[in-house]
């Protein structure tokens, strides 16, 4: 796993719930120049500092993030972090200052729709903004298009003003990037990429794969954020040491990963760990 550190050098409000940081990547960090590209942010807190060789601290704040900007001639990242209430990433960066360090780590990608798509629907709630904004910028295909549901009306325009973009405001609960997808339907030779609220992401991936046999290439979803983190953590820790080793089989079992998803899934519902 490459480890890169990182240093902050700039802090600004990206929107009504948006905080962007403009950060240096050194030990010859380059982005892929894909527009979902995520690294994983080790973040001290009040109470951890740098290992003697300057590894990250272990029991440091980590969270997923997407690169929301990328300068190759200067090599600086603009990263932003949505306050949503969940995790302690949003809050680091909305109080940190310039010359505040972190690292990052396991540089990933995701979005790969085929050349010859037909047409390609981004969904995406508020975290997703980053990636839809830099897909968009990335892509300038015309069958491009994004819905992106929003919790208030005011973060409309928020990340990109990109006109391909169709904004609904609602509460996540509504489950409306689901009903979306539901109401423009699938075709073939579409791709969707999702990414949001955990639950919902279900729901999507369920829809795509087993209700309409979209084939593993034709769709990404991704879990950014769970509503019931708590919930699930509580029902993790009470698991017997069975069902983690049944999950830890699946993960290692070689097979294709939407297969693997399909038994997890299953497994973790047969826990109690999920919903059916």
């Amino acid at each position: 796993m490459s480890e890169h550190r990182a240093q902050v050098l700039e802090r600004w409000d990206a929107g009504p719930r948006m905080v962007g940081l403009r950060v240096r990547i050194d030990d010859g960090f380059v982005s892929t120049g894909i527009g979902d590209e995520y690294l994983r942010l080790h973040l001290p807190d009040r109470t951890t500092t740098n290992g003697a060789d300057g590894s990250p601290p272990v029991d440091a704040a980590t969270g997923y993030y997407t690169i929301r900007a990328w300068d190759a001639v200067t090599g600086l990242a603009d990263i932003l972090f949505l306050r949503h209430g969940h995790g302690r990433a949003a809050a680091w960066a909305a109080a940190a200052r310039p010359g505040a360090r972190f690292f990052a780590s396991r540089q990933r990608s995701g979005y790969r729709p085929p050349a010859d798509a037909r047409r390609i629907l981004l969904l995406g709630d508020a975290t997703a903004l980053p990636a839809i904004a830099r897909i968009l910028e990335l892509d300038p295909r015309p069958e491009l298009s994004a819905v992106v549901q929003v919790e208030h009306a005011e973060e409309q325009g928020t990340a990109t003003r990109d006109p391909r973009v169709r904004w609904i405001v609602a509460a996540h609960r509504d489950r409306v990037l689901a009903g979306a997808l539901a109401a423009r339907g699938v075709e073939d030779g579409d791709y969707t990429w999702f990414a949001g609220e955990a639950g919902e992401m279900r729901v999507v991936r369920r829809w795509l794969r087993h209700e309409r046999a979209v084939p593993a290439e034709g769709y990404l979803t991704m879990g950014y954020w769970r509503a019931d983190s708590e919930r699930l953590i509580a029902r993790m820790r009470a698991l017997p040491p069975e069902a983690a080793h049944e999950l830890e089989q699946i993960w290692a079992s070689g097979l294709p990963g939407e297969e693997q998803r399909d038994l997890a899934d299953d497994a973790m519902v047969r826990w109690g760990m999920e919903e059916r």
